[in-house]
């Protein structure tokens, strides 16, 4: 790559980012698996009350009501929530660890809940921020249900490091598939860079040819009118003029136009003429020393009598002669400009459809 700073900067401030974004979102995201993990265990748990509560008004005795629900919940202390019964007396009469059966329930294991029980406000009481368990927290008794017509109470227990053992896994799975969710984008990442720089880089390589062939063209241009200058001349030098006999009235016409200088009718050498332009519907002719005249005809008309070896139409609005042509430069759209002597104040333009014909012209 040629740019592989820039890349290499662009996918530090991606990882930075990504590991900022991660940082806020990991904890969030995995405090809500936490949060419907208890909503789920809470909601078994109180299914299971509410069947003890079917099984005791099926008008079975206390006792018998007692010894069915501790085959229930024998053997149910290792789950992530379990059930025990107590009596008024606040002792446990029913307990999935039959040998703490008579004992008291311990005031400190007893937990007032405002409302209903949700899984937010489990987490909200017993977890820390980055989910793991309170100082001291690990079975919790987090609710009392009284048995309808019966001074029996449902206890609801909850095991908080089992629960804890079931979310670690799902932790440790949800930073891996932020690590690889990051490394995946990041690969992504690279890539569209990579295509989009290798396009770009194309891209430019093909502006720096186009331009360098332009360029090559503009040099050949001038180098052809340069060419076309010295031709011209040589041949100018060539022609005597003495034989003015023998040329025709016609042919005399051609080399000179009837202008107007200043309201004066003045006759000029077409050999004099740098440029012919119209503005305002009037006909300007610029000669070579700067000085200008009028001409009641209009641009056709004058261009008609013009050599064409010497004279150019490069549009409606311009007629430019080969020797005041002094250099040729690009414009946009692939037309091209010309340089004149004298200045013009307008500018010189030959579109990109006649072009070909300025080429034709300079025999290129």
């Amino acid at each position: 790559m040629k740019n592989h700073k820039i890349y290499t900067n662009i996918s530090l401030l991606f990882v930075m980012l990504f590991v900022l974004v991660s940082v806020i979102t990991i904890p969030l995201v995995i405090k809500q698996i936490t949060v419907f993990q208890l909503d789920t265990i809470y909601s078994n748990i109180d299914k299971k009350a509410e069947t003890l509560d079917i099984i005791y008004e099926k008008g079975k005795s206390k006792n018998d009501f007692i010894a069915i629900t501790q085959q229930t919940i024998n053997n149910t202390l290792d789950d992530v929530g379990y059930l025990s019964i107590i009596d008024w007396t606040g002792n446990y009469v029913s307990y999935p660890d039959i040998t703490i059966v008579g004992e008291a329930v311990p005031d400190s294991k007893t937990n007032d809940f405002n409302g209903d029980i949700n899984g937010e406000k489990l987490y909200n009481r017993f977890f820390t921020y980055f989910n793991g368990l309170k100082e001291g927290v690990n079975k919790e008794i987090i609710n009392l249900r009284p048995i309808k017509d019966s001074d029996l109470i449902v206890v609801y227990t909850l095991n908080f490091a089992k629960v804890i053992t079931d979310i670690n896994p799902i932790k440790e799975n949800t930073y891996l598939t932020f690590l690889l969710l990051g490394f995946l984008m990041l690969l992504i990442l690279v890539l569209i860079i990579r295509l989009t720089s290798y396009y770009s880089e194309k891209k430019l390589d093909q502006k720096l040819l186009n331009l360098e062939a332009n360029s090559q063209n503009l040099s050949k241009l001038n180098e052809s009118i340069t060419l076309y200058q010295e031709r011209i001349a040589k041949e100018q030098e060539a022609v005597k003029v003495e034989n003015n006999e023998s040329t025709s009235s016609d042919e005399v016409s051609k080399q000179r136009i009837l202008t107007y200088v200043r309201n004066e009718l003045v006759s000029i050498l077409v050999t004099d003429i740098a440029y012919i332009y119209v503005e305002n519907t009037i006909t300007y002719l610029i000669r070579k020393d700067g000085k200008m005249a009028t001409s009641g005809d209009s641009l056709d008309k004058i261009f008609s009598v013009l050599d064409k070896r010497l004279f150019f139409k490069t549009n409606r609005q311009f007629i430019v002669c080969i020797t005041a042509i002094k250099k040729i430069t690009k414009f946009e759209n692939n037309k091209l400009k010309l340089q004149v002597d004298p200045k013009s104040e307008i500018d010189i333009i030959i579109g990109k459809n006649k072009a070909s014909a300025f080429k034709q012209w300079l025999d290129m």
